[in-house]
């Protein structure tokens, strides 16, 4: 802990001459992960060690065929990723502007921090606990449940479902008072559906057909996208 601490330090204080962060991180509680001490003690020292905004004026505004970043499981489509120096650089796909300065540790348990463009303003931070999983806290430090994305999703395509009494009574009809469908929704970080697969279907082609059309009609979803570095993947059922 204390060689990813040093590091953060090093990274943070040289990028920067503004004053180190102030901001207390929200604590992770049992029911919310396994690791939820480590989760709690790692990003403790992160927000204490790094700034809320950094100077961000020495990069280039725009994608200029600079040589990209190799390709990574951690990486959007939506972004051309170009590495300078310490900093991994976003510049948006289609155009070609940059939207975010990111800096990340080596270490175990990785973190990866966020800074927009131009401001240069703090605007998430992510901590790899195990494996790929990732724990994202706003720039207050709120942390970014999916649980609370996900409920606010659900709420929006119900809201936009419409089911016909005919499509009711003939559900009836097949023994499926209460039918179920379940999907696998994949969101990007413009709160935009890339994809809908379905998991489990009703025997009702009208109720399936319903539930899909409320999807997509749903997108792009209002409820706000908590993630800057990653999509979504959320199975759920209706």
């Amino acid at each position: 802990m204390k060689k990813i601490l040093l590091v953060l330090t090093v990274l943070f204080f040289a990028a920067s001459n503004v004053y180190a962060s102030a901001i207390v991180p929200e604590k992770l509680v049992r029911s919310q992960s396994r690791d939820f001490r480590m989760v709690n003690k790692a990003t403790a020292q992160i927000f204490k060690n790094l700034n809320e905004t950094i100077d961000v004026s020495k990069y280039q505004p725009v994608y200029k065929n600079f040589r990209t970043m190799p390709r990574e499981n951690t990486q959007l489509r939506n972004f051309i990723y170009v590495k300078d120096g310490n900093a991994e650089l976003m510049y948006d796909r289609e155009s070609k502007e940059l939207k975010y300065v990111t800096f990340r540790t080596k270490t175990s348990p990785r973190a990866w921090i966020v800074y927009s463009y131009p401001s240069g303003k703090l605007r998430q931070v992510d901590v790899w606990a195990y494996l790929n999983y990732v724990y994202s806290f706003n720039s207050d430090g709120t942390y970014m449940d999916l649980e609370r994305f996900q409920k606010g999703i659900e709420k929006e395509i119900k809201a936009n479902r419409t089911q016909s009494k005919w499509t009711r009574m003939k559900l009836a009809l097949l023994g499926q008072s209460r039918p179920q469908v379940q999907v696998e929704l994949i969101i990007n970080y413009k709160g935009e559906l890339e994809q809908c697969k379905a998991i489990q279907q009703s025997k009702s082609d009208e109720f399936n057909h319903g539930i899909y059309d409320a999807i997509w009609k749903s997108s792009p979803f209002k409820t706000p996208y908590p993630f800057t570095t990653r999509t979504v993947l959320i199975r759920t059922d209706f």
